[in-house]
């Protein structure tokens, strides 16, 4: 009970990450699109829940994103926590099998970036506007499991 209240370790606790970088050429187009984005996002997690042996934890909060190549540029990121559970092992060959598997996010990636660029006023602001979807590691040993 003594951790009840304190901040989820969020950073510390996934050893696999989906970031979403959301980019705009100023604070006013910035504003638009991330209020275009953010409720598609649910969309995403539901594709990611459907992905089997697989739980996610949105991060409540969204973060400062930098690229030292777009400075001027807005930019916040939104972090998912993706925890693998290996599929129960019935044999020795499935054990062995389990250690080379792969997980395919890209359906429920693809889905939301087609969703998100259907966006209305895109029209106006091509080219000034960009989300980025990528996938995160932590190497072994540096991340709590989150069982």
């Amino acid at each position: 009970w003594e951790t009840v209240l304190e901040p989820y370790p969020f950073e510390t606790r996934f050893r696999h990450k989906l970031q979403l970088d959301i980019l705009a050429k100023n604070a006013m187009i910035f504003r638009k699109w991330k209020r275009w984005i953010l409720p598609k996002i649910s969309l995403l997690l539901h594709g990611l829940e459907k992905i089997q042996n697989t739980h996610i934890r949105p991060c409540p909060e969204v973060k400062p994103f930098v690229d030292h190549d777009l400075v001027k540029w807005s930019a916040e990121s939104i972090f998912i926590g993706l925890h693998f559970k290996a599929p129960s092992q019935a044999n020795s060959e499935t054990q062995e099998n389990n250690a080379l598997r792969t997980i395919d996010l890209r359906p429920a990636a693809t889905t939301f970036i087609e969703i998100i660029n259907g966006w209305p006023e895109k029209v106006f602001y091509g080219g000034k506007v960009e989300v980025r979807v990528k996938h995160n590691q932590v190497p072994q040993g540096e991340a709590k499991s989150s069982g």
